[in-house]
């Protein structure tokens, strides 16, 4: 069967049409789709530099946040102790002593105590009472608490000396820009004009962030004390005042006729 022209022109316009419809669907269709997520990961990354350029912009911002928030720490923490240590605070008491003429003959130490961090949450949250506050707890509430790992210690000691000595001496306590917290002070009057008493301390250290200038003379340990002690459960003998003789060496017949007197 022969095919007219026109039926040759018609199956080669349907091939023709047949080829851009499969050429449009699996080429030209793909590369359109991959080109729409270019343009929408164009977009997205556009967006992720133009944050990157704000948040750069941001840094000196940042910065003087930072150094606020240093010195707001270390002003916070200056005023406790880096690690309590009962030697120095013997060291540190006897000082004050002796510079207020009081006198002690005795401390007693408590021992070491961990103090509740939701005690110390609770305190802080009830010391900010304005809304401005809450809110910004409540903003804060997401990050992760710092432990401060605070420790305290008390002390009761005797006091004796004159009634100025004692107040110089609790006036030194006051200025020693520590948390420390008097917490019981009684005094009785003496017979010859002096005062007595007891005075109870305590003291708190926490672990710092930051360096402190004022806890490097605290640390330092200047003293050459040999570590442990001696026996003081030595055995000594006692020195006899008489001397005993040692026994005379020699045969039975001789000690004997030294025993006796007059034999042969």
């Amino acid at each position: 069967m022969r095919l007219s022209r026109r039926e040759v022109f018609l199956l080669k316009l349907t091939g023709l049409v047949l080829l851009l419809a499969l050429s449009y669907y699996f080429v030209i269709t793909p590369e359109l789709d991959k080109l729409t997520t270019a343009r929408e990961q164009l977009t997205v990354k556009t967006a992720e530099v133009e944050a990157v350029k704000v948040e750069i912009a941001a840094i000196p911002q940042m910065k003087e946040k930072v150094d606020t928030l240093k010195q707001s720490i270390i002003q916070s923490s200056m005023r406790f102790l880096p690690e309590i240590q009962q030697k120095k605070l013997i060291i540190l008491l006897d000082e004050l002593l002796r510079e207020s003429n009081a006198t002690s003959d005795s401390m007693g130490f408590s021992q070491l105590i961990f103090v509740d961090q939701a005690l110390i949450n609770q305190d802080t949250n009830s010391s900010g009472g304005s809304s401005d506050n809450a809110s910004e707890a409540n903003e804060g509430s997401d990050m992760e608490l710092l432990e401060l790992n605070i420790q305290s210690m008390s002390i009761q000691a005797p006091l004796f000396g004159k009634y100025e000595e004692i107040m110089d001496f609790v006036s030194r306590l006051e200025n020693l820009n520590r948390t420390t917290v008097i917490n019981g002070l009684q005094l009785t009057k003496g017979t010859d004009g002096n005062v007595s008493g007891t005075i109870g301390l305590d003291f708190y250290s926490m672990n710092k962030l930051t360096e402190d200038p004022m806890d490097e003379s605290y640390l330092e340990w200047s003293y050459s004390t040999p570590k442990g002690i001696d026996n003081p459960f030595k055995f000594i003998p006692l020195e006899s005042s008489e001397v005993d003789e040692p026994p005379v060496e020699g045969t039975p017949g001789e000690e004997i006729n030294e025993a006796v007197p007059g034999t042969p």
